[in-house]
């Protein structure tokens, strides 16, 4: 009885053990398998943590093109502003210059036709004078003519 007793225990601690032994061994079975997947998961992201660096690297390189394109379009707009400003201070000038060709031969036109007008005067006080001319030499050759009919 006591022998059986024993075994009995002994039956029962053996089913204890087994019970903790498959407890542990579901337990274990589960931290493997967390493990696994927590090893496929830092995989993946290591590899999405590389691809972003890949990415990283790239988008610095392009900022980087980019400040330097940025600073040539600057340098660019500089020299055309630059030229703008010399086409301007040169366009100024040369509308001085054109206003005062302009002031000039407005000027001169009408020294000209100031003497078209008094070249027109002296042409008619001319013609009078001519007109009157040939009057009197008329008067003139009439009058040689009664006297010399009058004799």
């Amino acid at each position: 009885d006591l022998m059986d007793n024993h075994t009995q225990e002994e039956q029962n601690r053996i089913q204890e053990a087994e019970g903790k032994l498959k407890q542990q061994q579901s337990m274990l079975d589960t931290v493997l398998n967390e493990r696994n997947l927590y090893s496929k998961n830092f995989n993946q992201l290591r590899v999405e943590i590389a691809e972003m660096g890949r990415r990283f690297k790239i988008m610095i390189s392009q900022i980087k093109q980019l400040k330097e394109e940025i600073q040539t379009k600057e340098r660019e707009l500089v020299i055309e502003e630059v030229s703008v400003t010399e086409a301007t201070t040169l366009r100024k000038k040369h509308e001085i210059r054109i206003d005062a060709s302009k002031k000039k031969t407005e000027k001169r036109e009408k020294t000209i036709d100031a003497y078209n007008v008094e070249l027109h005067k002296l042409n008619q006080i001319i013609a009078d004078a001519d007109a009157e001319k040939a009057r009197q030499k008329r008067d003139h050759t009439n009058v040689i003519n009664e006297r010399d009919i009058l004799g």
